[in-house]
This record gives structure tokens, C-alpha cells and sequence, in this order.
């Protein structure tokens, strides 16, 4: 069957699909899916209704994302997640797929970036999409470095373009993510865990971009981990946030922390707090 047999709407509901094979002339039907598409942050080079070869890498791409089979074929199942995310601010708004040429320290720094969506691909990269309650101590610690030392920030005067927050993530050495290598910071995986009912946005996603708009709203970051008692953990656990704690409130690798312990830098009346109990790897204390 051609493409130009079926409107959008009657592939979405389960009628039909937009392929390459199908393509005999202009289809409003593809023309549809293509400005969709491009909404949410795919390249299509010719969008006038054909479905040419970048139509069909831009359909792997959203395939790819949403976590279903990448046959480059617009079917009911890729056609309904498009009609359901493309006007989504987690699709249309944060997250659009970068190449390696526009990812990366000296891009963020010079200020290229939304603040949200910036922080929100960090917040991601460094969690991943499993470890949803390590997202939060990621966002404390962007916060926090936003504001408690300028030893983690690059100077305004060498970036003037760029915000507090660029200058946190793009200070050299500090965050492996905003390297131009790091594909989850790149190509957030948008709908990867998404399920119909949650508008098929990955949970992961919507909890990075929702975190950072918290940051910048000022909204308070609670968090639940386990307390620490010295290096042994227990099972008893605390909820701190940032507003009362954000002057101390650190975070580094579970190596580098013994380190601080054992040289007496870590205030003892406060119990530090591992979020990571089996790898030992992201701890947020306070220090002296």
C-alpha cells in the first residue's frame, strides 16, 4: 500500500503504516509524522511529504529513544508515541538529540544551553536510567556548587555567556558527562521506560528535567539515604534537604571521603549519608 493511502491519524489508531517502500508521492500523512519529528529534535532534510532515507533514520532515532524495534517503519505503535509526545515539554522542549559536535565542556560553556535541559541530560548521565534516588543527590550537588564555593565554578569573566550552572558542569575535570563522548547526555532516551498511562515518558527523564527546574525555582530537594556511621552503614535512615544544608552538604566517591574522614575533615556530629550502599560510590556528607 502507498503512504498516501492513510492519514496520520488512521496509522496512530492502528491502520496502515508510512514506510520508504510506501512512498509513491507527497503523503499528508508523512508530512504529519515528519513535522512532528523535527518538534521533538530530528533532522529531516526533505519534509515536504516524502519519506525519503532521512525521514527513515529520524523514525530509528524516535524508535531508538522510545525503546522499541528500529525497523525505520512509522506503524500504530511509533505513530501513537509520537502523536502523544511530540507536544510533551519532556520531548518538544528539553532533551533533543545532539551530535558529538554540539555536546561537550567548551559547548556548555559557551552558554549554549537552556539551563533546565542542561542540567536535566547531567542529571541523567551521571544516575542513569535505573537509580532514580541518585538523581536527587546529583541535583543537590549542582545546587550546592552553584552556590557554596567558587572553587567549583568557572569565572563569569571567562564565560560571560554562560550561567552559574554551565560553569559548574563545564569546569574542567568535573563532570565526565559533559564530555562530547557521553551518548545519555547527548541522547537522553526520552521515552526509554515510558509507559502509555505516564504519557510514554521515562521515568528517569521526567524526574532529571523536573529536578532541575526545582534547582531553579528553588524548590526544596528532599532526600531519604542511609546514615553512615563512620565507614559501617546501619539501616537507619534521615531526610535532610537543601535549604537547611546546602552550605555543607558535599559529595565525592567513597575512596576519596575515607580520606577526609580519616584526616578528621568531616564534622563528626553530623553523620554523612551514602546513597549507594553496596558500590560505596556517591557520598554526600558534611565537612569541617
Amino acid at each position: 500500500m502507498s503512504n498516501s493511502d492513510y492519514t496520520f491519524m488512521q496509522v496512530v489508531e492502528g491502520n496502515g503504516s508510512f514506510s520508504q517502500k510506501g512512498d509513491t508521492g507527497v503523503s499528508q500523512g508523512v508530512k504529519t509524522l515528519q513535522t512532528y519529528l523535527k518538534e521533538i529534535g530530528y533532522t529531516i532534510s526533505d519534509a515536504s511529504g516524502r519519506f525519503q532515507s532521512s525521514t527513515k533514520k529520524a523514525v530509528e532515532g524516535f524508535q531508538y529513544e522510545l525503546g522499541i524495534t528500529q525497523d525505520g517503519v512509522a506503524g500504530s505503535g511509533t505513530c501513537l508515541r509520537l502523536n502523544t509526545v511530540h507536544s510533551s515539554k519532556y520531548f518538544n522542549k528539553y532533551g533533543k538529540p545532539l551530535n558529538t559536535s554540539q555536546w561537550g565542556q567548551s559547548k556548555i560553556l559557551s552558554g549554549n544551553f537552556n539551563d533546565t535541559d542542561l542540567m536535566a541530560r547531567i542529571i541523567l548521565a551521571e544516575s542513569g536510567y535505573e537509580n532514580l534516588d541518585d538523581e536527587k543527590g546529583v541535583a543537590i550537588v549542582i545546587k550546592n556548587r552553584s552556590v557554596n564555593s567558587s572553587r567549583y565554578w568557572e569565572t563569569s569573566e571567562k564565560y560571560p555567556k554562560a550561567s552559574i550552572y554551565a560553569r559548574v558542569i563545564g569546569k574542567a575535570s568535573q563532570y565526565a558527562t559533559a564530555n562530547s563522548s557521553n551518548e545519555i547526555a547527548r541522547v537522553p532516551r526520552r521515552g526509554y521506560h515510558g509507559k502509555q498511562a505516564d504519557g510514554f515518558i521515562d521515568p528517569a527523564w521526567k524526574k532529571a528535567v523536573n529536578l532541575a527546574g526545582n534547582i531553579i525555582d528553588g524548590t526544596k530537594i528532599s532526600v531519604t539515604a542511609y546514615k553512615v556511621n563512620g565507614l559501617s552503614i546501619s539501616s537507619q535512615t534521615k531526610t535532610i534537604n537543601t535549604t537547611d544544608n546546602k552550605q555543607y552538604l558535599n559529595q565525592t566517591a567513597w575512596s576519596l571521603y575515607k580520606s577526609y574522614y580519616d584526616s578528621g575533615d568531616v564534622v563528626t556530629s553530623v553523620q554523612p549519608l551514602a546513597f549507594l550502599t553496596t558500590a560505596k560510590s556517591n557520598v554526600i556528607f558534611k565537612v569541617k
